[in-house]
C-alpha cells in the first residue's frame, strides 16, 4: 500500500497520524529490513516470513490509535484475532510455506512487496533507532 519508505518521517514524526503515520512506516521498515536479513540467512537455513495476518479485532484495532472513521470498519469487517493467530500459524508450519523465505504474505498468498532497501537506507534506519532511543541496540 505505501509507494515509498519515509525514513526521516518514521525517525522524528513532525505530527502524530493515527494508524497512517509512523505505525504504517514502522510496518514497512521491518518488512523490508527482515526480507533483506532473509538473504544472508537463508544460508543458515533461517526463514524469515512477514505475514500480515489481516485485520483483526483487538485492543489496538478498538484503542485510540484506531481513527474514529475506521472504528465501524473494524467492527463490521475485522475478524476476530484467532482467525489471524490461525493464519501465523498455518504460515510457519504447513507444507505450502515451507521453502520460503524473505516474502510478504497477505491473505494466504506470497506478494510481491515492491520496494526493496538500500544499504544507506539500512543504515539510516539503524542509526535513526539508535539516536532515537539513546541506546546502543547493535554496532554498526
Amino acid at each position: 500500500m505505501m509507494k515509498r519508505l519515509k525514513t526521516e518521517e518514521l525517525i522524528n514524526p513532525s505530527k502524530f497520524k493515527k494508524l497512517f503515520g509512523s505505525y504504517l512506516q514502522s510496518k514497512l521498515a521491518l518488512a523490508l529490513l527482515m526480507n533483506d536479513l532473509a538473504i544472508n540467512w537463508q544460508y543458515d537455513k533461517i526463514r524469515i516470513l512477514n505475514v500480515t495476518p489481516g485485520g483483526n479485532k483487538t485492543k489496538l484495532t478498538s484503542g485510540s490509535g484506531m481513527p474514529s472513521l475506521l472504528k465501524p470498519m473494524v467492527k463490521l469487517f475485522y475478524k476476530d484475532a484467532a482467525v489471524g493467530a490461525g493464519l501465523l500459524y498455518k504460515v510457519a508450519f504447513e507444507a505450502q510455506f515451507k521453502d520460503k523465505t524473505g516474502v510478504f504474505i497477505q491473505k494466504n498468498k506470497v506478494e510481491d512487496l515492491k520496494l526493496s532497501i538500500s544499504n544507506e537506507l539500512k543504515l539510516t534506519l539503524l542509526k535513526g533507532i539508535r539516536t532515537a532511543t539513546g541506546k546502543r541496540h547493535f554496532s554498526i
